[in-house]
């Protein structure tokens, strides 16, 4: 009998080739789904107004519906606007108000495309779901893991980290055996997919190109407060250092150096968009109660790198057990090597070398190219 596959089409080039390449495979029988999860009404539900409206989703379902008709398999629309809003956009904004840094990406991956979409394509009786995910599926004896793409620049194993270990049995990625991104629009190209050329998505999942501080201000209001520092040596090239700021150096121990609208807009390790002069300068500590950013200059930025953080939430693939680990913190991150400690509920990471942590961004663990663990970072 031939599998039936379910395929998160988004209207990209990347799930459009992931689609053509599992149409190629005789013994796949396949059905292209559209998930619908934020639109306009959604938005103003929320609180938001009109002009902070940036989801294509129109466009990208016509996109979706057309290289499922090229490739001649059947399509659907589901719609998770209520999951989504609820479990990323809220998620998101909650995690911002406590000056903590969300990664939304991660919490879209688990809830709406491995968790509702998932539990949804499975009901159906569909044998797998597959996505255009820059990664792989290894098969290691017997456990299946998340492996990282061949294209490393495009790898997107980070996100995956809180996919249900139990989803991996039934998921594939297709394009994650590409050597990179230009191979996979030259296929779009060779059998006409009029998504070959279509730019990559920016800005947050599904919602696109908003303004996230305008979102965030319109939940949580404009707070005003003070942008400091404790370097008052460097805080000379911001402004120049009077008797007056002198004195109050000595009586709180720091320097102001600007204003904003909120603390909760920024995150630590954070360089641009801070108005000020004399840098750079990176964001060293969010302080919501006090609603005080403090800042450090790049001088001195390793007065804020740490070589030791915990995690919780923790999410494993296989057995750990022991091995020469390496764990990023953010993506992108070129992978540092480390030791892990497991504890009660949470895991202890030892690094090699020093770097920026920040709360409530996602851990992510490599024995070489598997994941086999990802968490929370929580400082203690």
């Amino acid at each position: 009998m031939k599998q039936k596959v379910y395929v998160m089409m988004s209207g990209g080039v990347d799930s459009s080739v992931a689609a053509l390449l599992l149409s190629q495979n005789p013994n796949c029988t396949l059905k292209g789904v559209f998930m619908k999860c934020w639109s306009l009404e959604k938005l103003r539900e929320k609180g938001f107004t009109d002009d902070l409206y940036a989801c294509n989703w129109e466009e990208d379902l016509i996109d979706a519906k057309m290289v499922c008709q090229i490739l001649n398999i059947d399509f659907e629309v589901w719609d998770f606007q209520d999951e989504y809003a609820d479990n990323v956009i809220d998620y998101m904004i909650n995690e911002y108000s406590l000056g903590r840094t969300p990664n939304p990406d991660v919490m879209c991956n688990s809830v709406v495309k491995f968790g509702v979409f998932y539990k949804k394509a499975m009901e159906e009786g569909a044998d797998f779901v597959a996505t255009g995910h820059y990664a792989k599926i290894i098969d290691d004896n017997g456990k299946f893991l998340i492996g990282k793409a061949e294209d490393s620049i495009k790898d997107q194993s980070y996100f995956l980290w809180k996919i249900p270990e139990q989803c991996l049995a039934h998921t594939l990625f297709p394009i994650g055996i590409i050597i990179n991104k230009a191979d996979v629009r030259e296929l779009a190209v060779k059998y006409d997919l009029l998504t070959a050329k279509k730019k990559d998505s920016q800005g947050l999942c599904f919602v696109g190109k908003s303004s996230l501080n305008q979102m965030l201000i319109q939940r949580l209001g404009i707070k005003k407060g003070n942008i400091v520092t404790k370097d008052i040596v460097h805080s000379a090239g911001s402004k120049k250092i009077t008797k007056s700021i002198q004195a109050k150096y000595d009586q709180l121990g720091e320097v102001v150096l600007g204003a904003h609208d909120g603390a909760f807009l920024y995150t630590i390790g954070q360089r641009n968009k801070l108005g000020i002069a004399g840098g750079p300068w990176y964001v060293s500590k969010v302080d919501i109660k006090d609603n005080t950013v403090e800042v450090v200059h790049h001088d001195n930025l390793n007065s804020i790198e740490q070589l030791t953080f915990f995690a919780d939430g923790i999410n494993t693939f296989g057995e750990v057990g022991d091995g020469n680990f390496q764990c990023i913190v953010r993506y992108n991150q070129e992978p540092i090597n480390c030791k892990l400690e497991f504890l009660d509920n949470k895991i202890k990471v030892d690094l090699q070398k020093p770097t920026i942590i920040a709360a409530g961004q996602s851990l992510v663990v490599y024995n070489g190219d598997k994941l086999v663990l990802g968490g929370i970072i929580s400082y203690k």
